[in-house]
């Protein structure tokens, strides 16, 4: 074999894999909206709000949940009250998050919890997906972060991500559990807000 074709497989070979090994990254989209006239240095506490679900996956709203807690403390956005004391106040004020919550509701929570801002949203989409005789899975979520003061909307965004690829299938590769792809698109949304500045 000649140096040329072997220079000339070595490259295609090289192509494939790298063809394949971005064909492996699942399909993700993401939105989202910052106010620009408002400085969230002023945010310190956060209190996490149960997530809705508008799926028919149950318990994926708290596994959500969960995650942006963890996520929020690891990236160091803010610190968050304990998911416990906001379920116990959420109780003692007959407050169900997905009634709807007005600005008065926002502003008494925010005092009780002594929290700048309210974080939470929604699961909009949680299935399994079968492609062949490979299982993935597809998330949608939605997220705010509401002025605890004012009920006025400091940020939001939206994404979708899917563990089903080109590469994937190509391969026979099983992609990421739900765990993981809810860890990677919650990281992925609140890498949008700005870090606080010291």
């Amino acid at each position: 074999m000649g140096k040329g074709m072997r220079k000339g497989i070595c490259l295609v070979v090289a192509v494939l894999v790298v063809a394949l090994a971005g064909g492996c990254a699942g399909r993700k989209s993401r939105d989202h909206y910052i106010r620009e006239d408002v400085d969230l240095n002023f945010i310190e506490r956060v209190v996490v709000l149960p997530f809705e679900n508008q799926t028919n996956e149950r318990g994926t709203e708290l596994r959500v949940r969960d995650i942006v807690m963890t996520q929020v403390l690891a990236m160091g956005l803010f610190d968050v009250v304990e998911k416990g004391i906001v379920d116990k106040t959420l109780k003692d004020e007959v407050v169900v998050v997905a009634d709807g919550i007005d600005a008065m509701t926002y502003k008494r929570l925010g005092q009780l919890l002594n929290a700048q801002a309210i974080l939470h949203g929604s699961v909009g989409q949680a299935e399994e997906v079968r492609s062949g005789t490979e299982t993935f899975h597809d998330l949608g979520l939605n997220m705010r972060l509401i002025d605890a003061g004012t009920g006025m909307v400091l940020w939001q965004a939206s994404g979708f991500t899917s563990g089903e690829s080109f590469g994937r299938r190509v391969l026979g590769i099983s992609g990421p559990d739900q765990y993981q792809l809810a860890s990677d698109l919650v990281e992925d949304l609140l890498s949008t807000i700005p870090p606080r500045e010291e």
